[in-house]
């Protein structure tokens, strides 16, 4: 399998709606709200912030790949997907 898949993955990309997306590097501090299965707040490194990885949704062909995931320390657990990441202000 050649590199297609990635040229493929970036046709369904997602932007919400009145939202400013922030960018993020390796060594930027993050912090979430409450999730479903950890629901209090917590604050983590990027580890990488361009990761890719491939998702599994559930049975045969459903796995779709990912090219700009962010890692950071260990924040959520299953089941928080969708819960509010955002990077942690500095005020000077």
């Amino acid at each position: 399998m050649g590199n297609e898949h990635l040229a493929n993955s970036r046709q369904f990309g997602y932007q919400p709606i009145g939202v400013n997306v922030a960018t993020c590097v390796e060594g930027d501090l993050v912090c979430k709200g409450g999730g479903r299965t950890t629901p209090a707040p917590a604050r983590g490194e990027v580890l990488d912030d361009s990761m890719f990885l491939w998702v599994n949704y559930g049975g045969w062909g459903n796995m779709r790949p990912f090219d700009d995931v962010v890692m950071t320390e260990k924040m959520i657990s299953g089941g928080d997907s969708g819960t509010a990441v955002w990077k942690e202000a500095v005020f000077e």
